[in-house]
């Protein structure tokens, strides 16, 4: 039986790629977020560099302003902690 968090994991990439062409073809510009909204909440997968995904998994009360101010400073700092982390 497969793991819910590897299939998680798998569509946020799959997701990922699919808005990263989305967005290079319809001219909208580097990818910043994909967003999917559904019945009773979201999910949101940004890249943290070249190597990572956040994926958030959030209940309808999310305050989808508060996280677009505050999440680029997190995922900067996530991709900080992931370049220490890589051998020079």
């Amino acid at each position: 039986m497969r793991s819910p968090g590897r299939s998680v994991a798998a569509l946020a990439a799959a997701t990922l790629g699919v808005g990263r062409r989305m967005a290079d073809q319809g001219g909208a510009g580097p990818l910043r977020e994909v967003v999917v909204r559904g019945g009773t909440g979201h999910v949101v997968v940004t890249a943290v560099g070249a190597r990572a995904l956040l994926t958030l998994i959030c209940d309808e009360g999310l305050d989808l302003a508060a996280l677009r101010r505050e999440s680029p400073a997190v995922v900067e700092e996530l991709g900080k902690v992931l370049a220490a982390d890589v051998p020079h």
